[in-house]
């Protein structure tokens, strides 16, 4: 009985980690727009597809219509939601809040490591800046944020950061496919890197909330279009 217990727990544990994997791998479909608003996500598809069994699949889903980024259909599986302006006004609010509060934080724990990762970020950004490359700018975009985020040594806040991200990041993409948003983020950026590196918490304060107001009004410009 307790070996069959073990068994039973592991391979539990198992579709845990399985169900991890293709929530990661259906998020990244959904911030690169492999999938789009009105497209299904069918378990005996994705199945077949990924070459995995429907129950890490279903955890999966489950996962991201609880983050509010799919619908579930009973019996049928999902369909990526469409976004709007309720959802753009939503997550910003929380983030400015949020996010205001981590950077604080990590003003003062922030290590030369790190900005030196910061630094080397900026600079990877200017090259992508010249291609006109929304993805990649993305990426780094929300690789800096995150560095920043991670030095605030409160593990409930990042967590908290970490279930908004999906939602973030796919509105960075949207806001890095205008070519004078992406060079304008850059340079707030930099603004912020210059404020952390002088340690003045209520300039890096002020520049973060700007930015993310920023961020927000370009969405929302093109929501309304």
């Amino acid at each position: 009985m307790i070996s069959g217990k073990k068994s039973i727990d592991q391979d539990f544990f198992h579709h845990m980690d399985l169900s991890t994997k293709v929530y990661d791998l259906l998020s990244n479909w959904l911030v690169t727009q492999k999938i789009k608003a009105g497209d299904r996500l069918i378990e005996e598809s994705l199945s077949k597809e990924l070459n995995i069994s429907r129950t890490p699949i279903r955890a999966a889903l489950n996962l991201l219509a609880k983050d509010g980024l799919i619908e579930l259909i009973p019996r049928k599986g999902g369909s990526v939601r469409k976004l709007g302006i309720k959802d753009v006004d939503e997550v910003y609010e929380i983030r400015q809040v949020l996010e205001g509060l981590a950077i604080c934080l990590s003003g003062s724990k922030i290590t030369e490591k790190e900005l030196n990762k910061l630094k080397k970020l900026l600079k990877q950004s200017k090259i992508y800046l010249s291609k006109n490359s929304a993805t990649q700018l993305a990426k780094l975009d929300s690789e800096f944020h995150r560095i920043i985020i991670n030095c605030c040594g409160n593990k409930r806040l990042i967590e908290f950061l970490e279930s908004l991200y999906n939602f973030v990041q796919i509105f960075r993409v949207m806001g890095y496919y205008r070519p004078i948003r992406a060079k304008q983020a850059w340079k707030e950026h930099d603004k912020i890197l210059k404020a952390l590196i002088k340690q003045d918490i209520d300039e890096v304060r002020k520049l973060m909330k700007e930015h993310i107001l920023n961020t927000k009004k370009y969405i929302l410009s093109d929501f309304q279009k």
